[in-house]
């Protein structure tokens, strides 16, 4: 669970004095003159690098920004014959959605253009919070082999689109509908389910609600004895039995979906029980003589748009994701309703706005033309209307009326907004939707017409108790024109699910569960290797690593986690209740609880893959919220009593192949091999100029903590001059970048930074950012690095990648381990912990990486934003001296 910081306080802090002056993403800005330029802290947005590639389909645009300050987003412009034509649909958020008004430096973004082709010519505009508008210069599409990769070689930007737009339809019970089936919520038996997952068998994951056919030979491939007596196979959700029918070759339940900021798989477990297992039962439609037909049933239409994701909006438990921005120009959805039941007069629509803009708002709406109340909020805060509406004003694309059209737009030029969720509650009638299902209800004592099925194969699940549906029988369905329907005699009330067989759903996912408990007393190690499943072979060899020194190691497949401590289910909170158990639990020989745990595996805060680019969030971080921004914090994984330090030192190997795990390890082991005299290599200082703190100062001070004989390297971005009263510019040093690359080029033991930065960049790219570290040659010599930045350590992006991951990740030299901020951090902070950090390293006393970052953290009082958002990318056991 996020840790909610309130909205008056951030903004009180936000506006202050200090806020400004020490945000560490507050940095210069260079201008494009000469070869010893000079610059002022202005903090306005501008372009660096534009480029447009092609391999002759399509175009990807990369650009890099010298700076943003409050910008909105981009718009991508594709100029042919003198016309300016949109290339994006939708904005590509900026700054402003990751730091607010706070300023960010060399942040770089993507853009696939799928009509664009060899020679076509881009503009980008830049649009700020203020309404300033800032323009890239034209660029004219190159060809290149590479033309459609993302930054970490992931395939297309998107995927496809659409993904993050999320349609539903949910049923409004009446009152006399839940007296007479009951309550709908879904039990749970957490005794039950630890019995379940102790058994090896399968888990089924399902993303929507409908009726599972499962091939015994997917059930086989994933593990499940299906040779074994099908009588005593058993299904369980939340532990609790579901029936499910065990036909010749398959099984077959109904099943459901869920929705949770981190994952919309549920997940259902098969296995071989004790007991025979419980089965789908027939039941007979009595005929009745009731005549009274129940017209329609009461829904609701759900759209939630999921396509951009703000980290500087403060909402606590709440996902960042939101829609699209709503501005002065007009925004439209379209939303497709059928089975409209029209003689109902009166529907409801509901909307959620969430404000972006720090002003006053006010957005205006119609629906299908006519004009509906208008809405009004205040700064970052959610804004929610209900109205009703005539049902008649409505379309039902069913009859031919197409879809309905919601439009959306503001007056002011400089109020900004973000879609979010549009409901529309209506009665509809018992019409399958896509020829192929119907989820409705009937009342007591009325008929019940089904009309709009493909075909004549169609069954009725009476699913009131939805652990254990029923099929009806004696309910036949019979060509009615180009469909066939069937009519449900009266009777007593009951929530049904009619599926043709074509409508039939295959199974997300169906994965191995090995039976073994985790949360027992007889485990212990001192390290926890926590691996997603794919990397569970580089795992072992990581584990044996540390078992040939004398250590005990326990490797952890993370949905096995996911399957003991959350029924299955994907989130974070899972890892940190695991973790919990077992630093409260095991016990090595020594009778030590666990001191380590290494994650390996990526992390995303597009859990759900929103944008469409792939899943990497294959061993969760948790969102937290600090005083700028709402990060990833592996800390807080382990951070038992809230404090903000963990109780487990922590590291993660942010790796998307195992052959990127592989590289980590070989890294490590190389190093400790040749450990005897680690500071001999000397020390690296770079440092950013003056604005705002006193980098050099810090960096000299962190220099005299290591002792006199240990040689260090001081590289400087620039200086400040003598001025004159009232002059604060300062002087880049345009041999600032080479002596840099040559000084980490030499292997020293630890290179540190200090100054302004952005998730890939020390302060610009004129000192050092991505790019550089292809140049690095520092192989078998590789460095600790310490970044004392914002964002370096930023690895939830789907596909940049952070200036952490890049040097981790280098098969040419780079970093062993990399330790730096997730977020916007001050460096008034950081300097504290970062003075014992050095100290400890020069004094030897502590050997293992881990353990001298929690002590230096441990420094660190109540400032729980440094705790939280500093992140280790490398082994926490790594040793240090």
């Amino acid at each position: 669970m996020k840790r909610i910081v309130f909205l008056f306080a951030i903004a009180a802090f936000a506006l202050s004095p200090i806020g400004d002056s020490f945000a560490q993403t507050r940095t210069a800005k260079d201008s494009r003159k000469g070869l010893d330029p000079k610059f002022q802290g202005t903090g306005g947005t501008e372009f660096d690098v534009v480029a447009a590639t092609s391999s002759g389909s399509g175009v990807l645009i990369d650009w890099q920004m010298k700076a943003e300050k409050g910008n909105m987003g981009f718009r991508i412009f594709r100029i042919a014959k003198g016309s300016r034509v949109q290339a994006n649909a939708e904005l590509i958020f900026g700054s402003a959605a990751k730091a607010g008004t706070f300023p960010l430096y060399g942040e770089q973004y993507s853009f696939l253009d799928r009509d664009g082709k060899l020679g076509s010519v881009y503009e980008i505009e830049a649009k700020e919070l203020d309404g300033n508008t800032i323009i890239s210069s034209s660029v004219s599409t190159s060809f290149s082999k590479e033309g459609k990769k993302t930054k970490r070689g992931d395939g297309d930007v998107p995927l496809k689109s659409g993904i993050g737009m999320l349609r539903s339809e949910e049923l409004i019970l009446p009152p006399d509908v839940i007296s007479a089936i009951g309550p709908q919520s879904i039990e749970t038996d957490p005794d039950v389910h630890r019995w379940v997952v102790s058994h090896v068998g399968v888990r089924i994951g399902v993303k929507k609600e409908g009726i599972y056919q499962v091939p015994n030979t997917q059930l086989q491939a994933a593990g499940f004895d299906t040779g074994s007596d099908s009588t005593f196979w058993q299904l369980y959700l939340n532990g609790v039995q579901q029936a499910m029918t065990v036909g010749p070759g398959y099984i077959e339940f109904y099943g459901n979906g869920i929705d949770t900021i981190e994952s919309d798989i549920q997940g259902y477990f098969l296995i071989v029980g004790d007991t025979p297992g419980k089965r789908i039962r027939s039941v007979t439609a009595r005929p009745s003589s009731g005549t009274v037909l129940l017209p329609g049933y009461d829904q609701t239409f759900t759209l939630k748009e999921r396509i951009n994701y703000l980290n500087s909006i403060f909402n606590g438990p709440d996902e960042n994701y939101f829609g699209a921005l709503i501005t002065n120009s007009v925004a439209s959805r379209n939303i497709t309703l059928n089975g409209i039941d029209f003689s109902d007069t009166a529907s409801t629509i509901e909307l959620k706005i969430q404000g972006f803009s720090n002003t006053f708002h006010n957005v205006q709406l119609t629906l299908n033309g006519q004009a509906l109340t208008s809405m009004n909020g205040l700064a970052q805060l959610p804004f929610v209307s209900t109205q009703t509406i005539p049902t008649s004003l409505l379309r039902d694309a069913s009859l031919g009326q197409g879809n309905n059209v919601l439009t959306l737009k503001t007056n002011d030029p400089n109020d900004f907004n973000l879609f979010d969720t549009v409901k529309i509650q209506f009665n509809r009638k018992h019409t399958a939707a896509q020829n192929t299902s119907l989820r409705a209800y009937t009342v007591n004592s009325k008929v019940t017409k089904l009309t709009g099925f493909a075909s004549a194969n169609t069954r009725i699940f009476d699913v009131s108790k939805p652990e254990d549906p029923k099929l009806m029988t004696n309910v036949p369905f019979q060509q009615q024109g180009a469909t066939y329907g069937a009519t449900i005699p009266a009777g007593r009330a009951m929530s049904f699910y009619a599926v043709e067989n074509s409508g039939i759903l295959e199974p997300f996912s169906v994965t191995p569960n090995d039976g073994e408990l985790l949360g027992v007393n007889t485990q212990g190690a001192d390290l926890i290797i926590i691996a997603y499943k794919d990397f569970m072979a580089q795992a072992q060899v990581w584990a044996n690593y540390r078992a040939a020194q004398g250590f005990s190691v326990k490797v952890v497949n993370v949905d096995e986690v996911f399957n003991e401590f959350n029924f299955g289910v994907l989130s974070s909170d899972s890892i940190e209740a695991f973790l919990d158990y077992a630093y409260d639990n095991w016990r090595t020989a020594a009778n030590a609880p666990p001191r380590y745990v290494l994650l390996i595996g990526d992390a995303s805060y597009d859990s759900r893959n929103y944008s469409g680019t792939g899943f990497f969030n294959f061993v969760p971080t948790r969102i937290v919220t600090t005083i700028f921004t709402e990060t990833g914090s592996d800390e807080s994984l382990a951070d038992f009593n809230n404090d903000g330090l963990a109780e487990m030192a922590v590291g993660r190997i942010p790796a998307r192949t195992g052959s990127e795990v592989t590289a980590a390890l070989s890294k490590v082991t190389n190093w400790e091999a040749n450990l005897n005299d680690p500071l001999s290599r000397g020390a690296l200082f770079a440092y950013d100029v003056p604005d705002g703190y006193g980098f050099q100062q810090l960096s000299e001070g962190l220099r005299d903590l290591l002792p006199p004989s240990v040689s260090s390297t001081m590289v400087a971005r620039g200086k400040l001059p003598p001025f004159l009263p009232g002059e604060n510019e300062f002087t880049l040093d345009p041999s600032a970048q080479a002596n840099l690359l040559n000084g980490i080029n030499t292997g020293k033991y630890i290179v540190n930074y200090s100054g302004h930065g952005a998730s890939g960049t020390w302060a610009a790219t004129t000192f050092f950012f991505n790019n550089n570290v292809a140049s690095l040659t520092n192989h078998n010599n590789e460095s600790l690095f310490t970044m004392l930045t914002c964002l370096n350590g930023y690895f939830l992006h789907q596909s940049n990648i952070s200036l952490a991951e890049t040097l981790l990740a280098a098969n040419n030299g780079g970093a062993v381990a990399a330790w730096s901020s997730t977020g916007l951090t001050t460096p008034d902070v950081q300097e504290i912990m970062a003075r014992r950090f050095f100290e400890k390293i020069g004094q030897g006393t502590i050997p293992r990486l881990g353990d001298v970052i929690t002590d230096a953290k441990s420094t660190v009082v109540g400032g729980t934003d440094v705790r939280l958002s500093w992140a280790l990318l490398g082994d926490p056991m790594l040793k240090v001296r």
